[in-house]
């Protein structure tokens, strides 16, 4: 988290695992499994014109839901604990926070995440709901304000 724009989102890398002897693809980044001077390679999702649906979250405080007023603020991300098991990352939208109209944050809010309907994370009045967002200051695109 900062105001230097993000060049995008990891999404998984490949390597030569030294355990394995093969080609692995992996939703994260293992380390120590690569082969000796080994060449890793990422997939980063760079697109500047890309959405995607990201958890709420509390770096601080009591956490509560993202209500209808945060869509079209910017946000910042923390970083939290991700998943070795799933791949999936830890990162949420820190409401703790923001949202707020400052330029150099790098998500835009368009809108919360509502359906399936009873899905976790579409209920808007309970903490850690979802919200959809796009860049709003990204390696790629860079805005100012709101």
């Amino acid at each position: 988290p900062g105001t230097t724009p993000p060049l995008g989102i990891f999404a998984g890398c490949e390597y030569i695992s030294a355990a394995q002897g093969r080609l692995v693809f992996s939703p994260f980044y293992p380390g120590a499994d690569q082969i000796t001077n080994g060449i890793v390679k990422a997939r980063v999702l760079d697109d500047p014109a890309l959405q995607f649906y990201v958890q709420t979250g509390w770096s601080a405080g009591t956490p509560a839901a993202a209500a209808q007023t945060v869509i079209g603020s910017n946000a910042q991300y923390a970083n939290g604990t991700g998943s070795t098991l799933t791949g999936r990352s830890g990162s949420y939208i820190d409401l703790n926070t923001t949202p707020t109209t400052t330029s150099t944050l790098p998500f835009r809010i368009l809108d919360l995440v509502r359906d399936p309907p009873g899905a976790n994370g579409t209920d808007v009045t309970t903490a850690y709901n979802w919200l959809k967002v796009m860049w709003n200051n990204e390696f790629y695109r860079q805005l100012t304000g709101i």
